[in-house]
């Protein structure tokens, strides 16, 4: 969760956030995490704050984290699942 709250606040500092993710993608990497697994994974965070915000989860909102953990996942896979 503290990494998702960093994720959030980075948004408007992506080169900030960047070396961040390029290391929690390396102890993802270390989990055994491989790249499919990141779909779920964000389906699973998608309904949790659905099921947690109940009302207050709105489509803007859902979209907006959509948008936040795509990009997460994509430059997290990208750095971990290269080459």
């Amino acid at each position: 969760m503290a990494t998702l709250k960093l994720a959030v606040r980075g948004l408007d500092d992506l080169d900030g956030l960047v070396p961040v993710l390029h290391a929690l993608a390396e102890r993802h990497v270390d989990y055994s995490v491989e790249a499919k697994d990141f779909t779920p994974a964000g389906n699973a965070l998608l309904y949790t704050l659905k099921v947690g915000l109940g009302e207050q989860w709105t489509p803007e909102l859902r979209q907006a984290w959509v948008d936040t953990f795509r990009t997460v996942a994509t430059v997290m896979k990208a750095h971990a699942f290269s080459g």
